[in-house]
């Protein structure tokens, strides 16, 4: 099965594409536009919507991943972690909470 099919462009500037590119971009411009005729032109410019599709998914899957990864370290370094961790980190922080003098009010009721 390892043979290869030679197709060659009338404008030989552009680039090589497989014969399972040509036949998606082909079937989806059959599906968009299904009477009209399709040119090199419009294989071509479909290739590259198909690109950036594809770029633009790759972009979004490491900026996805990198925000997952931020929102992991913001967990595992949170306080209630690190109280799971260490035990007398509770104990430690109420003695601070308890010189502190609050002076905390509730909120009014508000009629409108």
């Amino acid at each position: 099965m390892n043979s290869y099919i030679t197709i060659p462009y009338r404008n030989l500037s552009r680039p090589a594409i497989s014969l399972w590119e040509l036949r998606e971009i082909k079937k989806r411009l059959a599906d968009t536009a299904p009477t009209s005729q399709v040119t090199e032109a419009d294989i071509f410019e479909a290739r590259i919507k198909m690109a950036n599709i594809v770029e633009n998914a790759s972009k979004e899957t490491k900026k996805i991943r990198r925000l997952k990864q931020k929102e992991t370290v913001r967990v595992r370094d949170s306080l209630p972690q690190m109280a799971l961790k260490n035990e007398h980190l509770e104990e430690i922080h109420l003695e601070e909470v308890d010189d502190i003098d609050f002076d905390i009010q509730p909120f009014e009721d508000i009629e409108e």
